[in-house]
């Protein structure tokens, strides 16, 4: 099978894929001849293994804006969280709300991770 061959029958299976979609008036595409439908790749694997712990989660998520000695983090963005030796309460406010001035976005965790990050955040800020 030649070249062109192969194009005008992945352009005929993609016509046909296309006009398979429900009849609601969506959106559908009119190929041509000359266009060419290309896979798309998966997401890349992150190059640094998921964040386990407490520690490592504020570190790879917080740790940028925010300084925190027990998590090595020097971050000059956010408040220093060592002096302000924030409640469990505050800090969970804090990550479901995110900052009343916009900086630190709203559910940066969720759930069980928000907890936790909460609760080793309010245990070492200033020791």
């Amino acid at each position: 099978m030649s070249g062109r061959s192969l194009a005008l029958l992945s352009v005929a299976a993609v016509c046909a894929l296309v006009g398979c979609g429900d009849s609601g008036g969506g959106d559908t595409a009119t190929l041509s001849e000359t266009d060419l439908v290309q896979p798309t790749e998966p997401s890349p694997q992150p190059s640094h293994p998921a964040a386990t712990t407490a520690k490592a989660k504020f570190a790879e998520t917080c740790g940028s804006c925010h300084t925190l000695k027990a998590a090595g983090a020097n971050g000059v963005v956010g408040p220093n969280l060592d002096e302000v030796k924030p409640s469990v309460a505050t800090v969970q406010r804090r990550i479901r709300d995110g900052s009343s001035d916009g900086v630190m976005p709203a559910g940066l965790f969720k759930g069980a991770e928000a907890r936790q990050v909460s609760v080793y955040v309010a245990r070492v800020a200033g020791r």
